[in-house]
């Protein structure tokens, strides 16, 4: 039978739909899901329309006037502040208008209320804003208050304000002048940060504090006074005032870290008597200051607090200040002479380095520490001066060559007098490390019975230095002490044998011309400490004992220092060819621990007929396990 055309069309109508109708089902299913859902969104939104206790009072609380928007402080005093006009702070809409009168009153449903406050984020972000003229009524400004208005020219705080809040002008970079009045208190954190137009700024004296970063990156502005009566400086308050030439700090009692830092222009700073401390990084890198004057209650300069000052020419150190921090004047190009009081303690790491215009230093008498590298590079210095030479080779302890500004000035004046013959008196106990290091100009030195030990490299570089009278009492010497002394280089070529009065000092070695030191590598000696010796100091032969073969000790010997003949080995290519010590010496002589042998007591100990006993009691010798009399 032949089928119509409108037969197929309607079985194929039929079959589709029925595909089709599952597919509606399941997009009705999930449409109906969103419209539950929209409609339980709506219900909540409902929820969150309906008047709650909380909207009543915003809506008793808050209202606008003029387009600007007020909070109610309270009803009985009848007092409101200015307040944001978006419920969440820093998203506020900002305003349009390029200028607000603040009234001194406003009415509001039938009452009057005295505006008395600018509240926090009030104005935030009002780039039209030019001008602003606030009341006498306004006692506070709030934070935020004006941040972010770019376009703000000018600003006069009246008389009626206490307080600024913090942020309170933050990025108002065309404000060129503010006029703070006199009973403003405090002003608070990034109150003025980024204003790079302001060029002037007056702070009356009823400021007790300046917060952190107040005038950050104000690079426009010119001088600042801080008033006596401020006695709180933040951290980063001037910081990258790029355009300031002057400030004086009359009555702060510390300039905070980071204080002026990258202040380019600064050229002169009067610190007042009543600050007694100079915070970290406080004047880094002010490349203009030229003249600086730290007043006499300063008690602590941090570090790096004149980094890099390069147009610093002279600095004078109170008796008040007992430390200087780490780097404090490093990079100073153009700094001449330091003068360091005699309260003084310790002198920090890097403290004078690369102060390469350095001529002449003043240490006082109270120093004990100079760290590392505090006078590397002041390479111009020719001249330290002391008015006690005890406490300096005494009592300070150098932490390298260059904590001693001698490595580079050679000549030391005890009380405008040269040092060139040098009496220790009796009351020295110690000379300590690089005490006289590279002073060129001392001739003699006489040592007392007083001292018991001299640190290392203590005379290093002494040329002039010739005659030397060492006592038994020294049994400590520590390394290179005389090294490139007169004394030294007259004790011959290449391999020095060093004795000096009763003391064996060690075998150094002092290559003069090309060629010497071929074939030391493969050097080997007996080694006699000649007779009359009595004194084997620390550390004699270090570094020298893969190179001996035999040590014999002399009967005169009766005290050696710790490490005299400790075997260090230096490498996998050291040989050790020790084979035997001999002493001559019938009571033993004195060890003063056991690293004097260390490494050594497997060796042969050959020792006198009949001491065998003796030395097998004797303390560190009897640590040799192969004793043998001779």
């Amino acid at each position: 039978m032949k089928r119509s055309k409108y037969f197929e069309k309607f079985f194929f109508l039929l079959f589709a739909g029925m595909l089709i109708s599952p597919i509606q089902s399941c997009d009705k299913d999930e449409e109906d899901e969103k419209m539950d859902e929209t409609n339980q969104n709506d219900k909540e939104d409902e929820k969150m329309d309906e008047p709650n206790q909380n909207d009543k009072e915003d809506e008793i609380t808050k209202f606008f006037m003029d387009e600007i928007s007020y909070t109610i402080v309270s009803e009985s005093d009848q007092t409101v502040e200015i307040s944001s006009r978006y419920p969440i702070k820093g998203m506020q809409q900002a305003y349009v208008k390029d200028s607000i009168m603040i009234p001194e009153m406003v009415t509001y449903n039938g009452n009057t209320y005295s505006v008395i406050g600018i509240g926090d984020y009030a104005f935030s972000y009002s780039r039209n804003l030019i001008f602003i003229s606030i009341p006498e009524s306004v006692t506070s400004i709030g934070d935020y208050a004006f941040n972010g208005c770019s376009s703000l020219a000018s600003v006069t705080i009246p008389e009626s304000v206490t307080s600024i809040g913090g942020y309170a002008f933050k990025g108002c970079s065309s404000l060129a002048s503010v006029i703070i009045g006199n009973s403003v208190t405090s002003i608070g954190d990034y109150a003025f940060n980024g204003c790079s137009s302001l060029e002037s700024v007056t702070i009356p004296e009823s400021v007790t504090s300046i917060g952190d970063k107040a005038f950050y990156n104000c690079s426009s502005l010119e001088s600042v006074t801080i008033p006596e009566s401020v006695t709180s400086i933040g951290d980063w308050v001037f910081n990258g005032c790029s355009g300031l030439t002057s400030i004086v700090i009359n009555s702060a009692t510390s300039i905070g870290n980071w204080g002026l830092r990258n202040c380019s222009s600064l050229a002169s700073v009067i610190i007042g008597n009543s600050v007694t401390s100079i915070g970290d990084y406080a004047f880094y890198n002010c490349s203009s200051l030229e003249s600086v004057t730290i007043g006499n209650s300063v008690t602590s300069i941090g570090d790096y607090a004149f980094y890099k000052c390069s147009s610093l020419e002279s600095v004078t150190i109170p008796e008040s200040v007992t430390s200087i921090g780490g780097s404090v004047f490093s990079g100073c190009s153009s700094l001449a002479s330091v003068i360091i009081g005699n309260s003084v303690t310790s002198i920090g790491d890097y403290a004078f380095y690369n102060c390469s215009s350095l001529e002449s230093v003043i240490i006082g008498n109270s120093v004990t520490s100079i760290g590392f590298n505090a006078f590397g590079n002041c390479s111009d210095l020719t001249a330290v001066h002391l008015t006690d030479l005890e406490a300096w080779y005494s009592n300070i302890v150098f932490h390298d060559p260059n904590s001693n500004p001698l490595y580079y000035a050679h000549h030391l004046y005890l009380n405008g007098e040269e040092v060139k013959d040098l009496v220790i008196p009796n009351s020295v106990t110690n000379i300590g490390d690089y005490a006289f290091y590279g002073c060129t100009s001392l001739a003699s030195i006489t040592i007392p019975e007083s001292v018991t030990n001299i640190g290392d490299c203590a005379f290093y570089g002494c040329s002039s230095l010739t005659s030397i009278t060492l006592p038994e009492s020294i049994i400590d010497i520590g390394e290179n002490v005389f090294t490139h002394t007169g004394w030294w280089e007259s004790q011959g070529n290449f391999l020095l044998y060093l004795y000096l009065d009763n003391h064996f000092l060690g075998i150094d070695i002092n290559p003069k011309e090309e060629g010497d030191m071929a074939g030391f590598s493969t050097f080997k000696t007996d080694l006699n400490i000649k007779e009359g010796t009595k004194i084997i100091v620390k550390n004699a032969l270090k570094g020298f004992m893969s190179y001996i073969n035999s040590i014999t000790i002399p009967e005169s010997v009766t005290n050696i220092g710790s490490g005299a003949f400790s075997y260090e080995n230096y490498g996998e290519y050291d040989d050790y060819y020790l084979t035997s010590i001999t002493v001559k010496a019938k009571t033993p002589p004195v060890a003063v621990d056991q690293s004097s042998f260390e490494g050594c007591y497997s060796v042969k100990l050959l020792v006198p007929k009949g001491t065998l006993a003796a030395y097998r009691s004797a303390t560190e010798w009897k640590n040799f396990t192969n004793i043998e009399e001779f």
